[in-house]
């Protein structure tokens, strides 16, 4: 299953590259919030002048697993996706 984040506006995330793959790229936790700290932050700081701006987004916080790091987007939705056969042949490098 793959979730696909639509709209996104907003991307930040911290992580520890060399020691993500100790933790087998696990995924600790996730949420999906309507209101946050960093949604007011970023209202308040980058978007002071377009009140509305973040009305109908939503931040979707995931954590990997310890000493993973974590990811934070502010986006419109989501959608689950199946990942098929085909799919996966699309994320292989292509030979030349």
């Amino acid at each position: 299953m793959t979730i696909v984040l639509e709209d996104a506006v907003f991307f930040f995330s911290d992580i520890d590259l060399q020691g993500k793959p100790e933790c087998s790229d696990d995924i600790s936790s996730a949420k999906c919030q309507a209101k946050t700290d960093l949604m007011t932050k970023l209202q308040n700081e980058r978007l002071k002048h377009s009140p509305e701006a973040l009305a109908g987004y939503f931040h979707f916080s995931v954590y990997a697993t310890p000493p993973g790091g974590s990811v934070d987007v502010i986006a419109s939705g989501f959608n689950l996706e199946d990942q098929t056969k085909e799919s996966c042949r699309r994320q292989q490098p292509v030979a030349v």
